[in-house]
């Protein structure tokens, strides 16, 4: 699974950040025949449990269709990620997921972040 975004025009990209929510299980379906687990994941994952990268390669384009060597790449460890890595210069941002474990929630992103050279991040400013 991927995810990729286009940004309005290139800038020195230096970080991203993203959050991964927690699967719910909810007791039982709210309405008849409805699935019971909410949150966005399906499958047999654990209540609780994130659906963060286990395993992630980030790469960048100009274009959108040709792709370079990955420009950062490790694991997630909960429902916060964030990603460093040195500038570059790109338009188009592609995160892989390149691992899981037997019944973790599947990837899950929201409140993406793109941070560029010379922009303060104020997540981890005082």
């Amino acid at each position: 699974m991927w995810l990729q975004v286009e940004l309005p025009e290139a800038a020195m990209l230096t970080e991203i950040s993203f959050e991964s929510p927690v699967a719910v299980v909810q007791e039982g379906p709210a309405i008849p025949g409805a699935p019971t687990r909410s949150g966005g994941f399906g499958g047999a994952a654990a209540e609780g449990s994130p659906g963060f990268p286990r395993g992630y390669t980030v790469q960048v384009s100009m274009d959108g269709t040709t792709w370079g060597s990955p420009v950062a790449e490790g694991q997630g460890s909960g429902t916060a990620t964030r990603i460093v890595f040195t500038p570059t210069r790109a338009k188009f941002v592609r995160l892989t997921q390149t691992g899981s474990s037997e019944n973790a929630p599947p990837l899950a992103v929201r409140r993406l972040k793109l941070f560029a050279a010379g922009t303060l991040n104020r997540d981890t400013q005082p």
